[in-house]
Order: C-alpha cells, then sequence, then structure tokens
C-alpha cells in the first residue's frame, strides 16, 4: 500500500464531481483494506457510497455491482451512470449494466480504445471534467447523433416539392 499513488486529474475531477454534489461510487475487484487506504490517503474528504469490492459477488465483469450502486442511488437502473475504468472488465460490467463507459487509457490497455464496449477515451482522470462541463456524449448517443446527421443530409439532398 504504501507504492499506491493517486491517477493524474484525480483530485481535480474528485473536486469538479464534490462542488456540483455529483455522487460516487467505487466498483474494483481490489480488496477492502487497498480501498480504504487510497480513500483515506487521497480523497479523505471525498464521499464514496458504496464502495463494492471484490468481496461483492458477483465480481466484475458481472454487471452486479453497478446495478448495486444504481438501487442504492434510487435508481431504476444504471442508464443514468458512468463506468471509468482501466481494463476490459470495467468496460464490459459498464456495459452490461446499461451504463456509459469511460476508458481511462494507458500503455497497456490502449488496445481497448477501439473495443464496443468503451464509449468514450480519456488519458487523465481530470479529462472528464470539459467533457462533463459540455454535456457527456457516450457512443452510442455519437452514433445516433451520426445516423440522423446522415437522414437530414440525404433529405437536404432530395427536393422538397417539383416543378412539373
Amino acid at each position: 500500500m504504501a507504492s499506491q499513488a493517486p491517477q493524474p486529474g484525480l483530485a481535480a475531477l474528485m473536486a469538479y464531481l464534490d462542488d456540483r454534489a455529483v455522487p460516487k461510487a467505487i466498483c474494483t475487484r481490489n480488496f477492502d483494506v487497498p480501498v480504504r487506504h487510497l480513500l483515506d490517503t487521497f480523497l479523505p474528504g471525498s464521499p464514496f457510497d458504496p464502495v463494492v469490492t471484490r468481496e461483492f459477488k458477483p465480481p466484475k465483469p458481472d454487471p452486479a455491482g453497478i446495478l448495486h450502486i444504481a438501487r442504492r442511488w434510487g435508481l431504476d437502473g444504471a442508464g443514468g451512470l458512468i463506468m471509468v475504468g482501466d481494463s476490459i472488465d470495467d468496460m464490459a460490467a459498464g456495459r452490461r449494466a446499461g451504463a456509459a463507459t469511460v476508458l481511462l487509457v494507458n500503455g497497456v490497455n490502449k488496445r481497448l480504445a477501439a473495443h464496443e464496449y468503451t464509449d468514450l477515451v480519456i488519458e487523465r482522470l481530470d479529462d472528464l471534467v470539459g467533457i462533463l462541463e459540455h454535456g457527456f456524449e457516450g457512443r452510442d448517443a455519437r452514433q445516433r447523433d451520426e445516423a440522423m446527421d446522415n437522414k437530414d443530409s440525404r433529405l437536404a439532398d432530395e427536393p422538397t416539392s417539383a416543378a412539373l
């Protein structure tokens, strides 16, 4: 635990979320003790509830942990949640739960950037601040918008009336 270090941009993202009273939870395959140590050491004033660790069954990539968070927050499903993670299990659990997924990309996981379960890719946690400020848009929404744009452009090319 002595070697634990926060991800770049963690403090800025947490401050942004806390200032706006955005609820936060953790869904991890780590044990409770290291997670508590990380929270107590690097984020002592930033509440996370619930904290779902590997003791929760079934673990990721099953969506049960994320759905548990949604229920705990009084939501009917995970459609309003964003799962931020760095593994295929994170992306799979988020997608299977119905949450938007954000990949925190690094040298080991960059192949996941194009994976079907990944909605958005960031390099630092505080990259999310600007994204949230301008309205988060995951892959499904972008594809829907692109399909509508394509449909609109096809309609624009068609004559709306004809002179005979």
